[in-house]
């Protein structure tokens, strides 16, 4: 389906225009800011909808503007308006609000009920324009192209790409942490694998100096028991020796003495069994230092215990955050292999063309590394595949191509049954359509009565 005859009126800088384009290469020309622009956007604006018309679509001083394409099988009719409203006197004032009616009706005269829906469906999802895909950025390309692989969310799988690619990374950086502390700890090969329970030595340590201290209370008892017992040898010593020096003198009394003395003797006895008694025990002292030293030992034992438990923990967690890298990237490589899997099986309109990691290739060369003149009939082909249906494309900046780019392009319309509006500036070639002041130069200015009212609202 192509355009066989193309009317418009007061739309941008055109006044009233028709053309009956001849042959797969319409070239529109002409001097800046003579209409070429508004022809092409007259063909976009009657097909794509409200979405795709300028702010300002209706000509200066003009209040209604007409697009109408006829496509051979149905004509589509465009019109646009500015709303008018009623004053209370009667009259009516035209507002800057503008309207829009859409009117698509097949030679006999059926019309769709959702005529928008129907053009949509027969408007490719590229661009009119393959020049325009040549001057996209890589990505723009890339996510141009994506319709031709269907079944894959290439947002989606680019979202969990960003979420995992996040998480592989953090968990790698706890990794080499985990592997730097397990390699900083160092352990003699030599050193015990167990540990020293300390409770044990710090209850014999406990009980040890309970002991000694007991024993030393004892000594001390018993030193002093001695003492008290010495001074009480002795006072009774000098009470024998004052006695005996007294028996001269005291014949009368000297029996008695006698009696006393020996009782005395007696108590003396007495005293040396309890002195004997009171002498220190021979009891063995407990050694704590030993005991301490063990202590000092097991305190280092215990240190090297934990340090190898520190050890193992760090080496298990990052052998724990190593499976998790692992199942990361097995994660991350299944989903490319997914993707490039579906990529590899879709249709690609031109053979050769593919996608690599964000960008377009071209036989596995990145499209933009392609030469200009393959990168044109790359681009002039996709926009010919983009429009399966109507079999209309459009080129702007058309003055930027050669002669060898535009036969290449004439060449791609006639094989592949497609025609192709261009827009170039003052050119000279042979059956070029120039327009002249909203007019096509040395054509009758026709009388196109704006298009019938239709109540089908786009």
């Amino acid at each position: 389906m192509k355009i066989v005859k193309l009317q418009a009126e007061n739309i941008k800088r055109l006044t009233a225009v028709s053309i009956t384009p001849d042959g797969a290469l319409v070239e529109i020309t002409g001097k800046n800011g003579q209409g070429k622009t508004s022809v092409l956007d007259a063909i976009w604006w009657a097909l794509g909808g409200g979405n795709a018309v300028q702010s300002k679509p209706i000509r200066k001083g003009a209040t209604e503007a007409m697009i109408r394409l006829d496509l051979g099988e149905f004509t589509v009719t465009r019109t646009f308006k500015f709303k008018e409203i009623k004053n209370e006197d009667g009259t009516k004032t035209t507002t800057d609000e503008l309207t829009t009616q859409l009117k698509v009706e097949n030679k006999e005269g059926f019309r769709p009920g959702s005529p928008q829906k129907m053009l949509d469906g027969m408007l490719g999802q590229l661009s009119f324009d393959p020049l325009e895909f040549t001057r996209m950025d890589a990505k723009a390309q890339f996510d141009a192209l994506r319709r031709f692989v269907p079944g894959v969310d290439f947002d989606d799988i680019q979202r969990r790409e960003d979420a995992d690619m996040l998480a592989r990374r953090t968990k790698q950086h706890e990794y080499d942490r985990e592997q730097g502390a397990a390699a900083a700890i160092v352990i003699p090969a030599d050193a015990p694998t167990e540990g020293v329970v300390v409770s044990d030595l710090l209850a014999q340590l406990r009980d040890g100096n309970a002991h000694n201290a007991a024993i030393d209370a004892a000594a001390a008892d018993r030193r002093n028991a001695r003492i008290k017992l010495q001074d009480k040898r002795d006072a009774e010593g000098l009470l024998i020796t004052g006695l005996l020096e007294g028996i001269a003198g005291l014949e009368r009394q000297i029996q008695k003495m006698r009696d006393d003395a020996t009782a005395a003797r007696a108590r003396a006895e007495d005293l040396d069994k309890a002195l004997a008694i009171a002498e220190p025990a021979p009891e063995a002292r407990i050694d704590t230092g030993a005991i301490m030293q063990r202590l000092n030992e097991a305190k280092g034992i215990n240190d090297v215990v934990d340090q190898r438990r520190k050890q193992a923990e760090h080496a298990a967690k990052a052998a724990e955050l190593k499976g998790d890298i692992d199942a990361l990237t097995a994660t991350i490589e299944n989903r490319r292999k997914a993707k490039r899997e579906a990529i590899a099986a879709a249709k690609m309109p031109v053979e050769g063309l593919g996608f690599g990691d964000g960008v377009v290739t071209m036989d596995g060369i990145p499209f933009d590394q392609a030469s200009d003149a393959e990168r044109l009939r790359v681009s002039v082909a996709l926009a010919m595949a983009g429009n399966p249906k109507l079999r209309v494309i459009r080129i702007r900046d058309g003055s930027l191509l050669d002669s060898d780019s535009l036969g290449l392009i004439a060449r791609m319309a006639e094989e592949k049954d497609m025609q192709v509006w261009l827009e170039s500036v003052d050119s000279k070639r042979p059956g070029a359509i120039v327009m002249e002041d909203g007019h096509v130069k040395g054509a009758e200015n026709p009388q196109l009565p704006l298009a019938e009212k239709t109540d089908v609202q786009a």
